[in-house]
């Protein structure tokens, strides 16, 4: 009898390592998914990082322009010498503070990166920071009541190039408010 306790003691030993080699490739495979998981997730935060950073770089070009239009329009108003629309044809990269005198026009794309001022926050060509956005806004239709403003602003994050493009309407409707006088 006591020759097969000591065989099913060996036996057991023998099952008991199995288990832990089981046991430890269980745990690494699930170790494994959650790095996966969170690395992926964090490649996922970046890239919308990025997305809303460059949707509001974009809607700030719109903004400049529009800011441009309500200064025509003001200036119009005090002298008849100034369309609504002067001067906003074409493509410009634009600043937060950008003045009509102080439009940078480019032929087609903006080759200066956008830059931040860590210290206010701000995004300019002037600023401390190099960021990867780069943005240009085209101005179409000029002649007319109706102008079109097109925000682009472009990126590479993983080799990859990104853009958000964001779009605006303007309409000289100041133009069919103004009353006439009719001294009838």
């Amino acid at each position: 009898m006591r020759f097969n306790k000591t065989k099913k003691i060996k036996n057991e030993n023998g099952s008991i390592m199995i288990e832990s080699m089981i046991a430890i490739g269980l745990v690494t495979v699930g170790l494994v998914g959650i790095f996966g998981l969170v690395t992926r997730s964090t490649h996922l935060n970046k890239d919308v990082e990025n997305r809303v950073v460059a949707t509001y770089l974009a809607g700030e070009g719109i903004e400049v322009i529009k800011n441009l239009i309500d200064t025509n329009v003001e200036k119009t108003y005090r002298s008849s010498l100034v369309t609504w629309n002067e001067g906003l044809s074409g493509a410009f990269e634009v600043e937060y503070n950008s003045k009509l005198a102080t439009l940078i026009p480019i032929s087609s794309t903006s080759t200066n990166p956008l830059r931040l001022n860590k210290a206010t926050g701000r995004y300019s060509y002037s600023g401390s920071v190099t960021t990867p956005y780069f943005r240009t806004v085209r101005v179409t239709g000029g002649g007319g009541s109706v102008i079109t403003v097109e925000s682009y602003v472009e990126w590479t994050a993983d080799r990859k190039k990104n853009t958000v493009h964001l779009s605006d309407t303007f309409y000289n409707w100041r133009e069919r408010a103004t009353p006439q006088y009719n001294p009838g």
